[in-house]
């Protein structure tokens, strides 16, 4: 938001202001310790042909509150805690009389899998001794510090098990020593 122009404050009064170029644009009460700006879609004229260049400009949009919405922002609960969402929360506005549509992402968690074949190999008999690992991605939404992938690596003996997170493929071999040398300090204890 700085980037685009926009001063942000928090001010003592637990509110949040915002201001464009020395503007105030509004001013955001805390509920509890968040705030939750509740912006409109700003218009954007249209330029005279005079000009040439555009300048970018960041604008935000008025999103009808709906169970869908609030289903996702939500983490993907289920249909009964939605619907109860604004008796048990505060600051849950949910401006639409639509009912909840039915969810792909959800759906397809759901959809059994069929098990995978018992191994014929032997269980690891000590710590160490076999680890299991997987790396996936990249993730289409990167993490703040730049993580795009993240690996897995499960002990077969204690099933112990710890996720990595990653910027690139490369840094899993790094992640995995750096697991180890924790693991064994904690075993050797």
């Amino acid at each position: 938001m700085n980037a685009k122009g926009l001063d942000v404050s928090f001010c003592a009064n637990m509110t949040c202001e915002l201001a464009y170029k020395g503007t105030l644009l509004g001013c955001i009460p805390a509920t509890g310790k968040l705030y939750a700006p509740n912006l409109e879609f700003i218009p954007f004229e249209q330029p005279s042909a005079t000009i040439t260049h555009m300048p970018e400009l960041s604008t935000f949009s008025d999103v009808p509150l709906t169970l869908d919405l609030w289903h996702t922002r939500i983490g993907h609960i289920g249909k009964d805690a939605v619907l109860h969402l604004n008796r048990v929360a505060k600051g849950i506005v949910i401006q639409s009389s639509s009912p909840l549509s039915h969810c792909e992402s959800c759906i397809l968690a759901k959809h059994p899998h069929q098990p995978f074949h018992p191994s014929e190999t032997e269980r690891a008999t000590s710590f160490l001794d076999l680890i299991h690992s997987d790396i996936c991605g990249p993730i289409p939404t990167t993490t703040t510090h730049g993580k795009q992938y993240f690996v897995v690596f499960l002990d077969d003996y204690t099933h112990a098990l710890d996720l990595q997170l990653l910027a690139s493929k490369d840094q899993a071999l790094d992640a995995w020593h750096t697991l180890r040398a924790r693991w064994e300090n904690m075993s050797s204890n």
